[in-house]
């Protein structure tokens, strides 16, 4: 590994690394290299920072130290590295591949949690920036967010950031907001209805399913509803989705009358950019029931129907194919 008393120091600000780091902010660089990232050629300065057995490759032109560094984009692989030859040709055919794929990570704490963003870009081509804010392990949230993070110094994206926590309108202040929102939350942003909730149109779900689903318990295991789509679906019992699979006549007249009873809206203006990643769906649940159980789920479909047309809610078609259903 090359002296480092012959290289200039690296410095790395406190937000660059994680809160348990024990790596020093102000250590020398690893090694020089010499190449083209992101369409400039010139002579970088590298400094590897070793998390257990692997390295996170900061990269920094050489004469701007204090301004743009970047990370790459994928961990390097550091074990067996002893000499200045090993780190060297390391170094240098990591960079050859991953170079290009870069990241910049800031961590933060606030007085609900500690979080990560994660912003990253593939340089290779056209420079386009994925930005992923982390909370925990799984809480996580993908926008674009426009901003030439590569030429930009950690602190202007710091403050950056901190700008646009503190910007109710941003969407990154939205993004923390949206992590700690139940699912229920996050539906109640997302959908709207004509009628009722998402709780009453799940229920309704689960009321088909419990009267005509039975049979269907062996192969299906939830019968579903993709409020950005509009469409139905189910899930096999190997928890493999299908959207394609025709319907059971029953589920398909229920699901057609009760999309347009409850006519559920996907608000557009809350999906940004690929901002809003949702998994979930409306589900019931497809399982074996006993036949008074598939009867109660019968009358009470059927008691919907009697509210609905005293109320003039449903049109004479429509209840007449439902309560066809149900003979």
């Amino acid at each position: 590994m090359m002296n480092p008393d012959t290289l200039p120091d690296f410095p790395l600000a406190s937000w660059e690394l994680p809160p348990d780091s024990t790596e020093p902010l102000v250590a020398p660089a690893t090694m020089p290299w010499h190449g083209t990232l992101f369409g400039r050629e010139t002579d970088w300065l590298v400094r590897v920072v070793k998390e257990d057995h692997l390295g996170r490759v900061f990269i920094c032109p050489a004469d701007s130290l204090q301004e743009a560094k970047w990370e790459a984009g994928v961990p390097m692989p550091i074990r067996g590295l002893h000499t200045q030859e090993d780190w060297s040709k390391a170094i240098n055919d990591y960079i050859q591949i991953w170079g290009s794929l870069c990241r910049r990570t800031i961590y933060f704490s606030d007085e609900v949690a500690e979080w990560i963003l994660r912003i990253e870009a593939d340089g290779s081509s056209e420079l386009t920036a994925q930005y992923t804010l982390e909370i925990g392990d799984n809480a996580t949230v993908e926008m674009n967010w426009p901003f030439d993070f590569v030429c930009a110094s950690a602190k202007q994206i710091h403050d950056k950031v901190l700008r646009a926590l503190d910007d109710e309108s941003s969407d990154l202040n939205f993004a923390r907001r949206w992590l700690f929102l139940s699912e229920d939350e996050k539906y109640e942003l997302l959908v709207s209805w004509k009628r009722g909730d998402g709780r009453d149109f799940t229920k309704m779900m689960q009321g088909v399913a419990d009267a005509f689903g039975p049979s269907l318990a062996e192969e299906w295991h939830q019968w579903i509803f993709n409020p950005a789509s509009g469409r139905f679906g189910w899930v096999n019992v190997q928890q493999g989705f299908n959207f394609e699979e025709k319907f059971p006549v029953e589920f398909k007249i229920w699901g057609e009358a009760l999309e347009r009873f409850f006519e559920p809206h996907w608000n557009e203006q809350y999906v940004r950019d690929r901002f809003i990643r949702v998994s979930n769906y409306y589900r019931a649940t497809i399982k074996e029931r006993t036949a008074h159980e598939q009867l109660e789920a019968a009358r009470e479909l059927s008691d919907w129907l009697d509210e609905r047309e005293a109320r003039g809610e449903l049109d004479a078609p429509t209840l007449a194919r439902l309560r066809d259903t149900l003979r």
